[in-house]
């Protein structure tokens, strides 16, 4: 596993988390579970596969914001929040941890110490507040 993967990994099981435990509606928590139970199998098993698919759903999460962005929606909905809305970095912290996890599938398991792995939780904190705070702080001043 690569650091990038082990981002992406973090990230996925913090976001699913966060809206499987705070939606009602099955459509909106199976998928949420999906993405928990990926980025977990990342982490422990790992694997061209489960890489491959990280950097799938990744994708799938770029264009999902490039289609807000497109038809000006006020939110993306990432991490269960009405209120994150969506943005060009957005779309491309998704590409990069797309490109990461599509390295991570072609290039075979690799072991993340300890430190790389604290450094990776550090950097999905980092995406995290790209995403979420850091647009919404933008627009309180302007």
């Amino acid at each position: 596993m690569n650091g990038v993967l082990a981002v992406a990994a973090l990230l996925l099981i913090g976001a699913g988390a966060v809206k499987a435990v705070g939606a009602s509606a099955w459509k909106v928590k199976l998928p949420a579970v999906c993405e928990v139970g990926l980025g977990a199998a990342a982490l422990i098993r790992g694997g061209s596969l489960v890489a491959a698919a990280v950097a799938a759903a990744y994708l799938a999460f770029a264009v999902w914001v490039v289609i807000a962005l497109a038809r000006k929606h006020q939110t993306c909905n990432c991490f269960g929040e009405a209120d994150t809305p969506p943005t060009l970095l957005h779309v491309v912290i998704d590409l990069v941890l797309s490109a990461g996890a599509g390295v991570a599938a072609t290039t075979g398991p690799a072991t993340v110490t300890f430190l790389q792995g604290g450094l990776a939780a550090v950097a999905a904190w980092l995406c995290y507040l790209c995403i979420t705070a850091l647009p919404r702080t933008l627009a309180a001043t302007r």
